[in-house]
């Protein structure tokens, strides 16, 4: 080989290591990075604020150094709202770190089925994104981050903290629990579950209840008058006794913890039946004790929904010994 194609060679590598590093630079930091889409539905129209970081916030690491800043548009579809917000960012949207959806407003299961719809399409194509609610709408954030620049990142810390509670989008067929923050961007304790035809608001030790027996549990703690009951992971049967149903709440404890006290297992069964009841009174059947029964009487068994009065429940929490 030739010492002119050993240059040339080496020149061919060394502008493509350059290339490939400016290409790489553009597509990451040259990016306004959306971490979270809010969404608000009022009346005909959809409003979409963004939640972004710029300019280095492309890294895989959720604590990319960057500003946190929010924008917001408005439209008569989510798409159109979308658009016009992502001409208020400094840079081109990126999407690549966005895992949340904050819903502001009313939260409907038509919200909540548009929303993934919307999720579906580009430039978005996820639908694994976790729900977060609000009280606080697009406006009263941009306004209220005029005043204070750091509630924009805030919020994000608030929504990052929240999401380990939050469900999946693709889940609101089952019935979305979704934990709600207070206009303080910080983590209310309440909890919105909508299902197919009820938005029902739950205070904070029923949401943390719905949460337990909907098998969310992770490292969940009630401080209860006997004491704390901390699970690590909990297993929620439910069988049908005569008219009635018996709950069974079998929970693993964390290395180290003490076993809870039986008189705090039995505070923590009254709340998680309470829980039931309330949602029951409300039309959502948290359990899906209808679908128990007639698995067991078959389909044919007679009208039996939540129009009903709540059927007797019996509830006991239990621990593993080990």
């Amino acid at each position: 080989m030739s010492g002119r194609t050993r240059v040339l060679r080496l020149l061919l590598a060394g502008f493509l290591v350059v290339w490939c590093g400016l290409f790489l630079r553009a597509e990451n930091t040259a990016k306004s990075q959306v971490r979270v889409v809010v969404l608000e539905h009022t009346g005909p129209h959809w409003t979409a604020g963004l939640l972004y970081q710029f300019p280095e916030a492309a890294a895989d690491a959720s604590d990319a150094a960057a500003e946190v800043g929010f924008c917001a548009g408005a439209g008569d579809t989510p798409a159109l709202a979308l658009a016009a917000a992502e001409q208020e960012l400094p840079q081109q949207a990126g999407y690549r770190l966005c895992t949340g959806l904050l819903l502001t407003q009313e939260i409907t299961a038509e919200t909540l089925q548009t929303a993934e719809r919307f999720f579906a399409e580009k430039p978005l194509e996820r639908r694994s994104v976790r729900v977060i609610g609000a009280e606080t709408s697009c406006a009263e954030l941009l306004r209220r981050g005029k005043e204070n620049p750091q509630l924009p990142a805030q919020l994000l810390r608030a929504v990052e903290k929240a999401e380990a509670a939050a469900p999946r989008l693709y889940e609101r067929r089952l019935g979305l629990l979704i934990p709600l923050l207070e206009e303080t961007a910080e983590t209310a304790g309440e909890a919105l579950l909508v299902s197919g035809t009820q938005t029902l608001r739950l205070p904070a030790d029923e949401a943390k209840a719905a949460q337990l027996l909907q098998g969310r549990s992770g490292d969940l703690s009630f401080s209860l008058d006997s004491g704390v009951v901390t699970f690590r992971r909990c297993v929620v049967s439910v069988e049908e006794r005569n008219e009635g149903f018996f709950l069974l709440l079998t929970g693993q404890r964390r290395a180290g913890d003490a076993p809870p006290s039986a008189r705090a297992c039995e505070e923590l069964a009254d709340l998680c039946t309470r829980t039931v009841e309330h949602c029951w009174a409300a039309g959502v059947d948290l359990l899906r004790l209808e679908a128990v029964r007639c698995l067991r009487r078959g389909s044919g068994a007679g009208e039996w929904t939540t129009k009903n009065a709540c059927p007797q429940l019996w509830t006991d929490v239990t621990f593993m010994a080990f």
